[in-house]
């Protein structure tokens, strides 16, 4: 075991090399006591560095006295005193060599120098309670490109940032921002996965979130709002939906103006085959909303109710009877 494990360099300031004469000597005799201090003192021995230069130190009393015993403690602390300090001088030529490689990175990459900067004035101007999501992009993607493929992890405000971008912008969009930031957000199956494990905001075709909607509102404090109608367009596919095992993309049958609940579940092939024969493939996506009506307008966000495909044929009586 190397002896280097029993030296204790946290008792010796950082600036420890640069002391001269009196201070030097003061902190040699709080370290090893005022015998060892002395003899150092007595030779003119004014620093560490010059210290460390002497090969013995106890041939001054060799010259004085001819012959001479010296106390092993002396001799102890003198050897625990030089070898600590150049412990000491080791750590401090390491981190100046350190500090210098730094410096030549920062210099040589630009980035590294507006990032610091950057968490500087992060560090000043923000709260430490709050983080702008910037700094949390930065710092899951500095703590991936660190992690292999297979064990990288993501920040909870990525996650929802991620299945934001996901739906505002599309498949297509995400994937273009997601290739091109490596390590930033997670992949397509990864945030399928995410959004299927946690089943009480997905939403299933024909289904009305009414519980949903009225804890909704609980939690908000609503008491009033209006429902809106209306269809968008989408492309025309048949999709498997493995959470429900129905099939979407079919246009979505009326019942007393409400749509079908789950109506293309089956296990069957041939009911499968008889229904891409039977049904049309749906051109729109039929969507409910609630507007809630708050007080407080950063609570008043619109919440949908309600989705299924459609190919927009229906009576006034559907409208009448859904409503």
């Amino acid at each position: 075991m190397s002896s280097k494990l029993f030296l204790d360099t946290s008792l010796l300031q950082d600036d420890i090399m640069t002391y001269n004469n009196n201070r030097f000597y003061e902190i040699i005799d709080q370290l090893v006591g005022q015998d060892i201090s002395d003899l150092i003192k007595l030779q003119a021995i004014p620093n560490i560095p010059s210290l460390l230069l002497v090969n013995d130190i106890f041939e001054v009393l060799n010259l004085d006295y001819g012959t001479y015993i010296i106390k092993c403690g002396i001799i102890n602390g003198l050897n625990y005193l030089t070898n600590t300090l150049k412990l000491k001088d080791e750590q401090r030529t390491k981190l100046n060599e350190s500090s210098s490689s730094l410096n030549e990175l920062i210099i040589k990459h630009p980035l590294l120098k507006a990032l610091i900067s950057y968490y500087k004035i992060s560090t000043i101007s923000l709260d430490k309670h709050q983080e702008r999501f910037l700094t949390t992009l930065i710092n899951n993607i500095t703590s991936n490109l660190k992690c292999p493929k297979n064990n990288v992890r993501y920040n909870q405000t990525i996650l929802n940032f991620a299945l934001s971008l996901f739906i505002l912008g599309d498949k297509n969009a995400y994937e273009f921002t997601r290739l091109n930031i490596s390590q930033a957000f997670p992949s397509l199956t990864t945030l399928k996965i995410i959004t299927s494990n946690n089943n009480e905001d997905v939403i299933e075709e024909g289904k009305f979130q009414i519980d949903h909607l009225l804890k909704h509102a609980s939690v908000i404090d609503c008491r009033y709002g209006f429902m809106s109608e209306d269809c968008r367009s989408v492309i025309r596919k048949i999709e498997y939906d493995s959470a429900t095992n129905t099939f979407i993309g079919f246009s979505t049958p009326l019942i007393s103006g409400l749509p079908s609940y789950k109506h293309f579940q089956t296990d069957s092939f041939d009911e499968l085959k008889n229904w891409f024969s039977t049904y049309e493939k749906a051109q729109l996506l039929n969507v409910h909303m609630f507007q809630p009506i708050t007080i407080n307008s950063a609570l008043s966000s619109p919440y949908l109710l309600s989705a299924y495909d459609t190919n927009s044929k229906f009576t006034s009586n559907d409208i009448w009877r859904r409503w």
